[in-house]
């Protein structure tokens, strides 16, 4: 890890004054080249140096991995305290799923919906694409499925049409089991 972050991570960090220079140059009608967006905190060592002309996530790659480990987090947080508070389990869930955040973290609300419906990726080693869904055992999961409502955003649905989908894919393995 050590040698990452000195061979990767830290000359990077250094070339976040390209911000300032790549601006004054895009000002001067210079040409800015492009780089990915994220965020570099969620392990997107590849978002820095900042400075370049962003955009945004492969749409195929939502969730990541780490969204989905995130996500599976946030779904079990949400059913440990309904648990507490009520005594039993929750049927359904309303989630809302939005476009700037889905790209800022690479996913992590589509994974919770993934996740309480005890539904997961599968994901292409080679392009970090999900490629399938697969049911998560009962015994694995640990307690019932649960219905997700999900209310997406206008720009959620225009920017990731192949997540929605694949959304409704989740529900509909979900409602086949």
């Amino acid at each position: 890890m050590l040698h990452f972050a000195v061979a990767e991570v830290v000359p990077r960090l250094a070339r976040t004054t390209d911000e300032i220079d790549m601006a004054l140059h895009a000002l001067d009608g210079g040409y800015v080249p492009a780089g990915p967006s994220g965020s570099p905190l969620r392990g997107l060592v590849n978002v820095l140096p900042t400075g370049r002309n962003f955009y945004s996530v492969d749409p195929r790659a939502v969730p990541s991995r780490l969204a989905w480990e995130t996500g599976q987090g946030l779904a079990e947080s949400l059913v440990e305290r309904y648990v507490t508070e009520t005594g039993e389990h929750p049927r359904s869930v309303g989630l809302s799923v939005w476009g700037t955040s889905a790209m800022r973290t690479s996913g992590d609300d589509v994974a919770q919906v993934l996740a309480l419906l005890g539904v997961r990726p599968v994901w292409d080693e080679a392009s970090r694409r999900v490629t399938t869904l697969e049911p998560i055992p009962l015994g694995e999961l640990g307690r019932p499925r649960i219905d997700v409502t999900v209310r997406i955003s206008g720009f959620f649905r225009d920017a990731f049409p192949h997540v929605v989908t694949m959304l409704d894919d989740a529900v509909t393995l979900a409602a086949g089991l």
